[in-house]
């Protein structure tokens, strides 16, 4: 009784911080910061919590429905604590526009006109032309069209879209894995995810719809649609092919691996071909963009402090990563574990991880859960913290102690 007493009041206070974050009264970056951090902890509390495996179907679904009206209560809002969204805007006008934004940087001379709006004072990093894979650049351009350069609702409301169909290929995952029913609650009512999406309209849940059908149609044996979701991911987000090898793996035969592989390129070329013009920076821009940063790593931090120089400590954490990916390739787990462990093995390894790269754990946590990508789904929002200072003040300042707590 104890327990199901703690499981219904940590649901109550879980889904009650939640509102109260993504309406943002009275500080919209200190209520977003602290509640997120606050209602991590109610998160793990239901998560650890062997009564909510006896949640009721309609129980379920009703916290499901819940959480996704708390995503559409920040619709209408501004970003809070990162301005990504606007860049996103930004580059898909100046797709819009006829300019290649892989070329033209923000305070390019040519954009001049461009630069009289005023969503230009919300661009970052002006000085560097578009770091984002041409399917995400292509949805900016969409948003922009429909929605107008300076609004985010529509692009919101795309997102809103995409977390409906991320949760509605969950439960089909769960169902093709027989699968407790509760899992989808990992992501329904995720912090990380619902404040770094909802509120903040980060791109990477486009990229993890796209994993996600590329994992249900691996499992319902439709090899071609799978590799074409799969590219699409790609080409949204850079990481996700380290799922491919697996993929391709996990085919029931050697004309179908070959075959994935075939759709898998011929997808990726045809969604650059429009920008290959831009030359070799469509490809590099994100490594230049990134080069130099270093953000709320873990073990990459470990690296670089015993080696003393960022390019060699990168080096040897790709090293790291290519050794423990051959290992799990060649081990006896499912494919969902294999791409859960991969996409681990890149958080951990990885200089910069933002806590939205860790919504991809905490999707894959929904399907095959691990108690450590759990409790790391819930942790990343200290990771917020850095945010008060960044947007009140504009200093940028990391503290060890928040990624010791958080890792």
């Amino acid at each position: 009784k104890r327990l199901l007493l703690l499981r219904d009041t940590s649901i109550f206070l879980l889904v009650a911080i939640l509102i109260a974050t993504v309406l943002g009264y009275p500080s919209p970056v200190h209520t977003t910061v602290y509640g997120l951090i606050v209602s991590s902890l109610f998160y793990l509390l239901f998560a650890f919590n062997p009564q909510s495996e006896k949640l009721s179907e309609k129980n379920i679904l009703r916290l499901v429905i819940i959480g996704i009206v708390i995503r559409a209560i920040p619709l209408l809002k501004p970003a809070v604590l990162s301005y990504d969204a606007y860049r996103y805007l930004w580059d898909g006008w100046v797709l819009a526009n006829g300019f290649n934004p892989y070329i033209f940087y923000p305070n390019h001379p040519a954009l001049n006109s461009l630069q009289q709006l005023s969503i230009y004072s919300l661009v970052g990093f002006r000085e560097y032309a578009a770091v984002y894979p041409p399917v995400a650049t292509l949805l900016f351009f969409v948003a922009t069209i429909v929605g107008g350069v300076s609004n985010l609702f529509f692009f919101k409301f795309l997102i809103l879209l995409s977390e409906i169909g991320i949760l509605i290929l969950i439960k089909r995952i769960l169902t093709q894995l027989k699968k407790p029913k509760h899992f989808i609650l990992f992501y329904a009512l995720s912090p990380l995810a619902i404040v770094h999406f909802s509120v903040d309209a980060h791109l990477d849940t486009f990229g993890i719809l796209f994993l996600a059908f590329a994992i249900h149609q691996h499992y319902s044996g439709k090899t071609t649609s799978s590799s074409i979701s799969l590219a699409f991911s790609f080409t949204t987000k850079l990481f996700a092919v380290v799922a491919l090898p697996i993929l391709i793996a996990k085919q029931f035969t050697l004309r179908q691996s070959v075959k994935y592989v075939f759709v898998f390129a011929l997808v990726v070329i045809a969604v650059y071909t429009p920008f290959i013009n831009g030359g070799i920076e469509v490809f590099n821009a994100l490594g230049k963009f990134s080069a130099h940063w270093i953000h709320n790593g873990s073990l990459f931090d470990v690296i670089l402090e015993l080696v003393g120089e960022n390019f060699f400590a990168r080096k040897i954490a790709l090293l790291i990563f290519v050794a423990l990916y051959i290992l799990l390739f060649f081990s006896k787990y499912s494919a969902i574990e294999k791409i859960h462990l991969a996409f681990l093995f890149v958080i951990l390894l990885s200089p910069i991880v933002h806590p939205w790269y860790i919504i991809w754990i905490t999707f894959l946590t929904a399907i095959q859960p691990r108690k450590s990508s759990l409790v790391l789904s819930a942790t990343a929002s200290l990771a917020s913290v850095i945010y008060i200072n960044h947007r009140l003040y504009g200093t940028w300042e990391e503290h060890w102690w928040i990624n010791f707590l958080e890792y």
